[in-house]
């Protein structure tokens, strides 16, 4: 899944991207896989770097979300992404 499905929108640095169809050479050709805008890669870079407190508050975040997560939870996960590709 995308960082949506693991992180509050809050928690991160979402970077604009588009989907297009994945090359025969991953996934056999299968679905969609995003491209990230390098433009946008570099606004948030500068951001980052303008707002070293605003990271750090994001990381923490990030780490108090990552704590809903366990391997349990990432298996079925997994699973039910492996019976969605079948």
């Amino acid at each position: 899944g995308a960082i949506g499905d693991y992180l509050p929108s809050e928690a991160a640095f979402e970077v604009e991207h588009k989907l297009a169809r994945t090359p025969m050479n991953v996934f056999l050709g299968k679905g969609k896989i995003p491209y990230a805008s390098m433009a946008d890669i570099g606004r948030q870079m500068r951001f980052a770097y303008e707002n070293k407190l605003e990271v750090a508050r994001r990381g923490m975040q990030a780490f108090e979300a990552a704590q809903n997560y366990t391997a349990h939870t990432m298996g079925e996960r997994f699973y039910s992404l492996c019976l969605s590709l079948f």
